[in-house]
């Protein structure tokens, strides 16, 4: 009686693969010409990318149509590597010095918070909308592009009937490349705008100006001008890591070579506004001054850590103030 039910079953197994193998391998063949559909699809619109250096809503829903056309929706992740060059500290003002850096941008920063549902051919695609219509990038910076289908295929669903710990992903790409053009450079400038951000640096409780000059002027030797603070405005502006990059770029800079002086603190004081404190130590009068009495500081900020390369408000630097050894120190007349 055992045999008879061990055969009945060995029988059902081999029925069984017998008709889903030629299925599985039908399919299969479907998957391998989507996956080659999706692969075309992506790498021609990263390649379009490098070569003209943006992406722009057409571009971008024209590669979700092409990726829809396969049946299948999919799991789309953009990620940029946008080249920084930040002030090397250790440079002098006379022969300033940079340092290459990627600040890296994810969905959530090239599209706007919400999506919408886009028909292509009858199939509903989830789709999104860039963030001022046009996401620009520089030469140099780099796109990648990952894509995964979203909805089990028919050889995936046959596949792990046979193996049930099979990947559910058929269809699996990645691909990028570095921006090689910029093609909208040739482009209007008022028409490249991501946002209008402004930036205003505004000394915070300023100490009486220097006799001979018109800057607030600083003594080391006094406790209370050993703290000095901002505050930094910001408008027009979703930027969520701004503390972060003002706390690793913005410094006190002195007319002396290679005089930086970093925040010791940053404070929200509103929306969109920081208070920038600046705590001086009187055991540090050779960091600050050198060999001399005296030294002219500005705030300084690279303009494109937070504005990118286009903004209508090029400020940088804040105004002037003058730190000296002690109150005995003149200072005279700085041109």
């Amino acid at each position: 009686m055992k045999d008879t039910i061990s055969m009945i079953i060995a029988t059902i197994l081999l029925v069984t693969v017998l008709l889903l193998f030629p299925l599985y391998n039908f399919f299969e063949r479907q998957d391998d010409m989507n996956y080659n559909i999706v692969l075309k699809a992506t790498t021609n619109f990263v390649d379009e990318v490098i070569q003209n250096g943006y992406i722009n809503q057409d571009l971008y829903n024209n590669y979700i149509s092409r990726l829809t056309n396969t049946g299948y929706s999919y799991n789309i992740d953009l990620e940029v590597h946008r080249r920084v060059l930040t002030l090397d500290p250790n440079s002098s003002i006379s022969d300033p010095k940079y340092i290459e850096q990627y600040e890296i941008k994810y969905n959530k920063d090239i599209f706007d918070m919400e999506s919408g549902s886009t028909t292509f051919s009858g199939i509903s695609a989830t789709t999104q909308n860039l963030k001022n219509g046009s996401f620009f990038l520089n030469e140099g910076d780099q796109l990648y592009v990952r894509v995964k289908n979203k909805n089990t295929t028919m050889a995936g669903a046959i596949l792990n009937i046979l193996t049930p710990n099979a990947p559910k992903e058929k269809i699996n790409i990645s691909y990028g490349g570095k921006i090689k053009n910029t093609t909208w450079a040739n482009t209007k400038i008022s028409d490249l705008y991501q946002g209008d951000i402004y930036i205003d640096m505004e000394l915070l409780d300023p100490n009486p100006e220097d006799t001979n000059n018109a800057y607030p002027l600083y003594t080391l030797s006094k406790i209370e001008d050993r703290v000095i603070g901002f505050s930094i405005k910001l408008s027009n502006i979703d930027d969520l890591t701004v503390p972060e990059k003002l706390a690793n770029n913005i410094k006190l800079v002195g007319d002396e070579p290679n005089i930086y002086i970093s925040p010791s603190s940053i404070t929200s004081i509103g929306t969109n506004e920081y208070r920038v404190e600046f705590v001086l130590s009187e055991d540090k009068v050779y960091d600050y001054l050198e060999t001399s009495d005296y030294n002219r500081f500005h705030l300084f900020l690279p303009s494109n850590i937070i504005q990118g390369i286009f903004s209508k408000n090029k400020m940088k630097n804040s105004d002037y103030i003058i730190l000296r050894r002690d109150d005995t120190v003149e200072v005279p007349e700085i041109i």
